[in-house]
């Protein structure tokens, strides 16, 4: 199989930039509607930098695996905070959970065969 750096690129980086939306809004401002926003679960800031390693051809980094591992269960807990009622998630974010969590998985299978 082969990996799409572009693709892992692309797909981070949007979630990243999300995440880093959300963090400015509900952290940095003064904004009362962004408050509490559990989006951050899901669209961690930080994927911004993972976006970047993964453009490298070979990325061996050794907290790879951790943190999509730990990214995938914080999309379990975003999946949790909206079965249970915590907050309302748009039905359309569950493309973007189902898109990083397909991706997530893949990169860690891909990862281990390198």
């Amino acid at each position: 199989q082969v990996r799409s750096r572009f693709l892992d690129f692309g797909l981070f980086f949007i979630v990243g930039m999300v995440g880093l939306f959300v963090f400015v809004l509900w952290f940095l401002t003064n904004h009362t509607a962004t408050a509490l926003n559990l989006n951050i679960l899901w669209a961690l800031p930080t994927h911004l930098v993972l976006a970047f390693y993964l453009l490298k051809s070979h990325p061996t980094m050794k907290w790879i695996p951790v943190y999509l591992q730990v990214s995938l269960g914080m999309i379990g807990l975003a999946v949790l905070c909206w079965v249970f009622g915590i907050q309302v998630f748009s039905p359309l974010v569950t493309l973007l959970w189902l898109a990083v969590v397909v991706r997530a998985v893949f990169l860690l299978k891909h990862l281990q065969r390198s």
